[in-house]
C-alpha cells in the first residue's frame, strides 16, 4: 500500500508540475529580435474589403511571429486595384522592430 501511495503521489506531483508551466503566461515567452517585414494580399469583390483584408493579413503575421502593436508600424498602406469590372486586388506592408 506504502508504494501505491507513494507512485501516485509522485504522479500526481508531476502532473501539477506540467500544468504549472503549461499554463505560464504570454509574456512570459521568449522576446522577438530584429526586423521583420511582413506583407498582406487580398482580392476582393470591394476596394474597401480588399484593403482591410490586406492590412490584417499582414497585422495576423506580426502578431502569430510574436510582435506586438507597438513594435510595428504600417510601411505600405493597403490601395486598391481593379483587376476586373468585379474584382480588386490589396497588398499592405507592415514592419515591426523589436
Amino acid at each position: 500500500m506504502t508504494v501505491l501511495k507513494r507512485a501516485l503521489g509522485t504522479t500526481l506531483a508531476a502532473g501539477a508540475l506540467l500544468l504549472t508551466v503549461g499554463a505560464l503566461p504570454a509574456s512570459a515567452q521568449a522576446a522577438v529580435t530584429g526586423q521583420a517585414v511582413f506583407v498582406g494580399n487580398a482580392f476582393s469583390g470591394s476596394p474597401y474589403l480588399s484593403n482591410s483584408s490586406a492590412y490584417n493579413s499582414a497585422h495576423a503575421q506580426a502578431m502569430a511571429a510574436g510582435y506586438t502593436d507597438a513594435q510595428c508600424s504600417l510601411t505600405k498602406a493597403p490601395i486598391a486595384y481593379r483587376i476586373t469590372p468585379t474584382l480588386w486586388q490589396s497588398s499592405a506592408q507592415i514592419t515591426c522592430n523589436a
